[in-house]
């Protein structure tokens, strides 16, 4: 589910040349198997990265090392230059990362307009939240972020009568409600038709400078509409970083992913 927090806990303000988020030497075994290797990487504010690599490369579980949900057993993750590594969840919400995992999950009893008055935590009561009477700067935010994600329209409409892409975008601006500055995607088109993973291209490409997001992604079409820089990621490791082309040109990606398909076939 969206994690909800009831206030942001902004970190202590740092150097403007700083990166944003700092991966270092992070690592992570499961039964004795290495997810998280080594790895290494930087997002700088306002970029759009990618993370790419084969089924158990090691995404998804670095999304969930920067979140929390996983605790690291080595490295640092540092975040606006302080350290959050194996903080709470709930803590790293507050410091002002939010995640969307790849399964969507919001409250299919309320309806859109009531999903997004939650994320927005107007109240701790989960009851008291879907109030009818909100301030006019709630309103009017509620209804930016419904614009933004595409669904002002169905305000009023119970969660449980989305289609999937429906859901996927609700729960993006469900995540936009904490105003995040660093914002996790994992998956977000999966299941999407290629008009709904054009249009959450679009949705993405609109908060470029007002966000720094983290996505991770199988669509490589879709990685092209959005990313600034590719990670790949192989065992746990950072294989290669880079654009598009330097990526499609890079000799170890292609010997472990690409092939001769080109990226495309990744």
């Amino acid at each position: 589910m969206a994690q909800i927090t009831t206030a942001q806990t902004k970190l202590a303000p740092r150097s403007p040349e700083a990166p944003l988020l700092e991966i270092q030497n992070l690592h992570v075994s499961f039964n004795g198997l290495k997810v998280v290797d080594g790895l290494e990487f930087c997002l700088d504010p306002g970029e759009v990265r990618v993370l790419i690599g084969a089924n158990g490369a090691g995404k998804t579980t670095t999304m969930d090392l920067i979140s929390g949900k996983t605790k690291a057993t080595q490295g640092k993750i540092l975040f606006k230059g302080q350290n959050i590594t194996n903080r709470e969840p709930h803590q790293i919400a507050r410091a002002g990362i939010g995640r969307k995992f790849q399964v969507p999950s919001v409250f299919k009893d309320l309806t859109v307009a009531e999903n997004m008055q939650v994320a927005l935590c107007l109240n701790p009561s989960l009851v008291a939240s879907v109030r009818p009477h909100l301030q006019r700067k709630d309103q009017e935010r509620i209804s930016e972020l419904l614009s933004l994600v595409g669904l002002a329209d169905l305000s009023q409409q119970p969660a449980r009568h989305l289609s999937h892409g429906q859901t996927q975008w609700l729960e993006i601006g469900m995540v936009l409600a904490q105003n995040p500055e660093l914002v996790l995607l994992d998956e977000p088109t999966a299941g999407m038709t290629v008009q709904e993973t054009r249009k959450t291209a679009d949705i993405i490409n609109s908060l470029r400078g007002q966000h720094t997001i983290l996505v991770v992604e199988h669509d490589m079409t879709f990685v092209r509409d959005i990313c600034h820089i590719i990670t790949v990621m192989h065992q746990g490791k950072k294989l290669a970083e880079g654009t598009i082309h330097e990526i499609e040109q890079n000799q170890d990606v292609l010997n472990v992913y690409l092939g001769s398909g080109g990226v495309s076939h990744a």
